[in-house]
């Protein structure tokens, strides 16, 4: 049981100490995008979608450098968070026919990009390290975009 345990904990510490040394990825720098959503927010009196960007910035930060499985989650469910909220303000909101057009257009293509690539190891998952480091940025844009649309529109 002690030796066990003990194997855990080097384990954990070995795999940190190799996320350590990687450098910042593009995933890392495009999260700052998410800033823009936080400040824009505020400016508009969305105080919950402002910080519910800051939570998403701040947990997209420690997963683009600590790339572990509990980041991943706390990650995901401020991805669906911010998501939810945006959904919400985009249906009680009147919004013209081309910025609608806009905004889900920007929605189906994060899902493409993140669904389709999912399940056929394309875009986000591609084996290929660099080819993820374009897709995933790629998303980045393209979410805080059609948030930015939601929030101006």
């Amino acid at each position: 049981m002690i030796s066990n345990t003990k194997e855990i904990i080097d384990s954990y510490f070995y795999e940190r100490d190799l996320l350590l040394k990687e450098e910042p990825n593009p995933m890392f720098y495009s999260s700052f995008l998410f800033l823009t959503n936080v400040l824009i927010a505020y400016n508009y009196n969305y105080y919950t979608y402002s910080a519910l960007f800051a939570i998403l910035f701040i947990t997209s930060i420690v997963v683009h450098s600590y790339d572990i499985f509990l980041t991943n989650i706390i990650d995901k469910i401020s991805v669906i968070a911010v998501t939810l909220y945006g959904g919400y303000i985009f249906i009680n909101k009147n919004i013209t026919l081309l910025k609608n057009l806009a905004i889900i257009s920007t929605f189906l293509t994060v899902v493409y990009v993140y669904t389709y690539g999912y399940y056929t190891n394309n875009y986000c998952f591609h084996e290929d390290k660099d080819t993820r480091q374009l897709y995933h940025p790629f998303m980045h844009v393209i979410s805080s975009l059609g948030h930015h649309l939601i929030m101006l529109a």
